[in-house]
C-alpha cells in the first residue's frame, strides 16, 4: 500500500498535546512583550497579586496558608518543598502520615487549577505546582502553597540556598522581592493566565473543559481502534496514555512526525511494558480541537499504511494488571 500525503495544517503554531509546556492564549503571550524591573514597586505588586490569586484557588481555610513562588521548573519546586519541610531524618507516605499525626506534602504539578485541592477538604502541610500546567501559563517558575506555621517551622531546614522555601518566603514578606532574579515576563504572563482561569469559572470551569477534551478525544481514538492504558474510571482529564498499534508498519517516530506535520505535538509513553504514547487534554484547546486531533491521528495512520490501530495482546494483559 502506497503511503498517502499528509494533509497540511491550517493552523499557525502547533498545538502542544503534552502535560506542559502547553498551548497558551494570545493574552498570555502578549503579556510577555513588556520588560519589568525586578525590584520595582510595580513588579512587587504583581508578585503580591499573583500570590493572593493562587491562595484563592484553595478555597476556605486559605487564611492559614501562604504562597511562595520559586524560580525554575516544577522539579525545582518539588525538591524545594521536600528539602524544606521534610526533617533531615524523615520519610512520607500519606496514609501513614495521617495515622501518625505527621505532615502531608502534595505534588499537584499537573492537576492544580483543574482538580480541586481545597485546604479544608485535604489536610496538607504544603503542596507544589507549576506555572505551565493547568493554569495555562508559560514555563519559568513554580510555587509552594504551605501552612504559614509550617513555613515558620521550616527555618534552617533546607539543604539548599536557592531552594529554601522559608528563606524565599521570609524575603518576600519583608521586601516584596524575590531573593534571586525572577522570571519577570513569566510572572506577567501568569497573571493573565490566572485572570483567564477565573473568567472560565475557576477550578470547576477549567476542569470541566479538560474532561470534555478527554472524552471527545478518547472516544474518537477508540473508534480508530486505539486502546487506552487505563479503564475509564481511572482516566485522567490531564493526559491520556494509548497503546501503540501492533501493526508492524506503525512506529511512534513516524506517527509523531505525521501528527506534527498536521499541527499537533504529542508525547512519548513512559513506564509501561508495552510501547505507548500520550496525548494531553490541557491548554488552550476545546472539544472542537480534539475532534481535529482524532482526524489527524486517522490521517497519520493512513499515511503510514497502518491498517489497524489495535494494540498487541500483551497490552490488554498489562491493562488488566494495572486495573485489577
Amino acid at each position: 500500500m502506497k503511503n498517502s500525503p499528509i494533509p497540511k495544517p491550517k493552523l499557525g503554531e502547533p498545538y502542544l498535546l503534552t502535560p506542559g509546556p502547553l498551548t497558551t492564549s494570545y493574552e498570555v503571550k502578549e503579556a510577555m512583550l513588556r520588560d519589568w524591573g525586578s525590584w520595582d514597586d510595580d513588579f512587587r505588586a504583581m508578585t503580591r497579586d499573583m500570590r493572593s490569586r493562587l491562595l484563592d484557588l484553595i478555597g476556605p481555610g486559605s487564611d492559614a496558608y501562604d504562597c511562595v513562588p520559586i524560580q525554575g521548573s516544577g522539579s525545582y519546586c518539588v525538591e524545594a518543598m521536600l528539602g524544606s519541610f521534610v526533617p533531615k531524618d524523615g520519610k512520607e507516605l500519606a496514609d501513614a502520615a495521617h495515622a501518625a499525626g505527621r505532615k502531608v506534602l502534595i505534588d499537584s504539578m499537573s492537576a492544580f487549577g483543574a482538580i480541586p485541592l481545597e485546604a479544608e477538604t485535604v489536610k496538607y502541610a504544603a503542596m507544589v505546582s507549576s506555572a505551565n500546567k493547568c493554569i495555562e501559563g508559560v514555563p519559568g517558575f513554580g510555587f509552594v502553597i504551605a501552612r504559614t506555621d509550617e513555613l515558620v517551622a521550616a527555618k534552617g531546614n533546607s539543604h539548599s540556598l536557592s531552594l529554601d522555601v522559608e528563606a524565599q518566603w521570609s524575603a518576600m514578606e519583608k521586601t516584596g522581592q524575590w531573593r534571586f532574579t525572577p522570571p519577570t515576563h513569566v510572572v506577567a504572563a501568569f497573571i493573565e493566565a490566572l485572570k483567564g482561569h477565573k473568567a472560565e469559572g475557576g477550578v470547576a470551569g477549567r476542569g470541566g473543559r479538560y474532561h470534555r477534551n478527554r472524552d471527545t478525544m478518547v472516544s474518537g481514538m477508540r473508534a480508530l481502534g486505539f486502546e487506552t492504558l487505563l479503564d475509564d474510571r481511572w482516566q485522567s482529564p490531564i493526559i491520556v496514555t494509548f497503546f501503540c498499534p501492533a501493526d508492524p508498519k506503525f512506529s511512534f517516530k513516524g506517527f509523531y512526525e505525521a501528527m506534527k506535520e498536521m499541527g499537533f505535538i504529542i508525547y512519548p509513553g513512559k513506564l509501561t511494558v508495552v510501547d505507548t504514547f500520550r496525548v494531553g487534554c490541557i491548554g488552550q484547546m476545546d472539544d472542537h480541537v480534539m475532534h481535529k486531533v482524532v482526524k489527524a491521528a486517522g490521517d497519520a495512520l493512513t499515511h503510514m499504511g497502518v491498517l489497524s490501530a489495535v494494540p498487541p495482546a500483551a497490552a490488554l494483559e498489562e491493562r488488566k494488571i494495572l486495573t485489577a
